[in-house]
C-alpha cells in the first residue's frame, strides 16, 4: 500500500465532501485514502487497547505490593509481640 501526500488527502477529502470521486483515477486514489483512513483507526484503536491492558496490569500490580505491605504490616506487628514478650522475658531472669 502506497503513502498518500499531503496533498492526496486533501484531494480526498474534498472527494468526501462532494459525495465521492467521479472519475476512475479518482476513485482509485480515494480507495487507497479509505484503506489508510481505516488502517490509521485500527492502528489508534489497537493502541488505545494496548494503553488500557496496561494500565489494568498496573492497576493489580498496585492492589497486589498493597496486599503485601499489609501482609508485611502485619508480620512486624506479631514481631514486635515476640520481641516485646522476649524483653520482658529476660526482664524476669533479672530478678
Amino acid at each position: 500500500m502506497m503513502k498518500l501526500t499531503k496533498e492526496q488527502i486533501s484531494t480526498c477529502k474534498k472527494m468526501e465532501e462532494n459525495g465521492g470521486p467521479k472519475s476512475y483515477a479518482g476513485a482509485m486514489l480515494y480507495h487507497q485514502y479509505k484503506l489508510q483512513k481505516e488502517q490509521i483507526i485500527i492502528a489508534k484503536n489497537t493502541g488505545e487497547e494496548k494503553l488500557k491492558d496496561q494500565l489494568v496490569q498496573k492497576v493489580q500490580d498496585i492492589q497486589m505490593l498493597g496486599n503485601e505491605i499489609e501482609d508485611k504490616h502485619q508480620q512486624l506487628g506479631k514481631k514486635k509481640i515476640e520481641l516485646e514478650a522476649l524483653i520482658e522475658a529476660i526482664g524476669m531472669l533479672n530478678d
